[in-house]
């Protein structure tokens, strides 16, 4: 059986002040890289719509 110390792990790959983990990867060349795909320039949004849905008969922590 594993134990936690066991697993991968990323932390203090980039020094103890890192901030952005492996976005880190994300370089200038890779960003180059990545542009040269573009054909159309046509935006895609990587949201997820959500519906919002009331639990249990409205809302909670307002007075009547």
């Amino acid at each position: 059986m594993s134990t936690l110390d066991d697993l991968p792990t990323n932390w203090g790959r980039w020094g103890l002040d890192d901030e952005r983990g492996t976005l880190n990867f994300i370089t200038p060349e890779a960003r180059l890289r990545g542009v040269t795909e573009a054909r159309t320039g046509e935006t895609v949004s990587l949201a997820f719509p959500i519906t919002p849905v009331v639990l249990g008969g409205g809302v909670q922590g307002r007075p009547p």
